[in-house]
């Protein structure tokens, strides 16, 4: 059984995760719109935008790895 710090730790961990998957679908619709509306994206902005993309995932990842962990 977990105590109560774990339980509050994991309900943080999930909401960091949620917020993580929320702001990267944005990035996707923000894309979408931009390229849509402006014959594509700068260099700068979507290279931006991947490494953004990139570094979510992998947080996204460690953060679900960690709930598993304490869910144990």
């Amino acid at each position: 059984m977990m105590t109560e710090f774990e339980t509050h730790m994991l309900d943080v961990l999930r909401a960091i995760r949620d917020q993580l998957a929320d702001t990267s679908g944005y990035l996707e619709d923000l894309k979408a719109e931009v390229s849509k509306n402006h014959e594509g994206l700068t260099d700068s902005m979507a290279t931006g935008m991947n490494l953004y993309e990139r570094q979510s995932t992998g947080l996204i990842s460690v953060l679900e790895r960690i709930e598993v962990a304490l869910e144990r």
